[in-house]
């Protein structure tokens, strides 16, 4: 299986359309950092051109009104932003590590097709920790530093569970009920846990070398730890979704 998965990962990562999800990522987040910077600063120039005095009672609050109206549209701009962002990213990887054509407008395609799947995964990944929260807090209180280890190892092996997911809701695009019931599937799940572990493993030892680089190099290395980092974050997702497809 690890041979399918890396030959399906080298084919998508063969598309040019693959790597557009960063330029895409940066334009968006740029474009974002632009609304919600006019959107702040028009809230704070408000309070700077209608100065409030202590006998304006009724100025004070309507300002601190818009003011704080301000910063609310920022949160709910950011809310709608986020899902949107994840069903664009891993919307694009899944149709690359299906062997779909994927182009620079698949970014924004999937974005708006998957947008509902975007908040799915939100609700999942927030189920996931309140989850894994509640458990650690029962097992650290009943065995304190065994308790710990025992975390740790359940939320390594619940990986596989988050991949399949992930992998539901953005490579096949099944609805969340649908995703969650097959995440639990027995078949193949030695072999996700093996390919996720050798993943981190890789990855650990990957921005080791980094650290290294950096630390001889100075400047110079600090860019080239910004360049491998922009690299795995499409090398990762798309080898983890290719693990995905290739245990199905």
């Amino acid at each position: 299986m690890l041979s399918k998965a890396i030959a399906i990962w080298q084919q998508a990562l063969q598309q040019a359309g693959t790597w557009t999800a960063l330029v895409w990522t940066a334009a968006f987040s740029l474009l974002l950092f632009l609304v919600l910077a006019l959107i702040g600063a028009g809230g704070i120039f408000s309070l700077l051109i209608h100065p409030v005095y202590m006998n304006n009672p009724s100025g004070l609050s309507y300002n601190m009104a818009r003011f704080a109206g301000s910063f609310l549209i920022i949160d709910l701009i950011l809310l709608a932003a986020g899902p949107f962002l994840t069903a664009a990213i891993y919307g694009l990887y899944g149709q690359a590590v299906r062997g779909e054509r994927v182009s620079w407008e698949t970014f924004w395609i999937m974005g708006r097709r998957l947008y509902g799947r975007g908040w799915g995964f939100v609700l999942y990944v927030i189920l996931y920790f309140l989850a894994l929260m509640m458990f650690a807090g029962i097992i650290v209180m009943l065995l304190h530093r065994i308790g710990v280890i025992l975390v740790l190892l359940a939320f390594v092996l619940s990986m596989p569970w988050v991949l399949r997911m992930t992998g539901g809701l953005f490579v096949d695009q099944l609805t969340w009920s649908q995703s969650l019931a097959a995440s639990f599937r027995s078949s193949h799940y030695g072999t996700l846990l093996l390919g996720i572990i050798l993943t981190g493993i890789v990855y650990v030892l990957a921005m080791g070398l980094v650290f290294f680089v950096i630390h001889i190099l100075g400047f110079v290395g600090s860019i080239l730890m910004f360049l491998i980092d922009l690299i795995l974050s499409v090398v990762g997702p798309v080898w983890l979704l290719s693990l995905y497809v290739a245990a199905q």
